[in-house]
């Protein structure tokens, strides 16, 4: 059953990637996406587009007085103002993914970095999370296979 959901995600991550990786080359997606967020979004090699964002930022510049948030007598957290702020920006490019059917693709994730207001923001296709889950119950049975294999083609 666990390599059957491998197969089956690692199959699905395949044609995600291969879907996106045609509409970041033709529609200028990352550019069009880093301008409209006002952060350079990079691609990796598994697919994944990402930023690092901190709030204290403005034009690459450290501005600790003028951040883009601001304490109301609660003294609300911090974090939750970044994660709302971000997802207010990608409002502006909802429209965009709409049009392209990238929201059934794709899937957002934002998480803290260390204690000096930097979040990586990532945007990742859908079957990447199942698919690093199986892989990971599936890498000694994996490694095993290939040394049998390996061996197998030596004698």
């Amino acid at each position: 059953m666990i390599i059957y959901r491998f197969i089956k995600y690692l199959i699905l991550y395949i044609q995600y990637t291969t879907i996106l990786n045609k509409i970041y080359r033709d529609e200028n997606f990352i550019q069009k996406l880093s301008s409209s967020f006002g952060s350079e979004f990079k691609k990796d090699w598994v697919g994944r587009l990402y930023t690092i964002f901190n709030p204290n930022l403005k034009n690459d510049q450290f501005d600790p007085n003028n951040p883009i948030y601001t304490y109301n007598e609660q003294g609300l957290n911090t974090d939750e103002f970044v994660k709302n702020y971000i997802m207010t920006k990608l409002n502006v490019i909802d429209h965009y993914i709409n049009v392209m059917n990238l929201f059934e693709l794709v899937t957002y994730n934002i998480k803290k970095l260390d204690n000096y207001d930097n979040f990586l923001f990532i945007i990742e296709p859908l079957p990447w999370n199942n698919f690093i889950k199986y892989l990971k119950l599936l890498f000694i049975p994996i490694i095993i296979l290939i040394i049998i294999v390996m061996l197998i083609i030596l004698i």
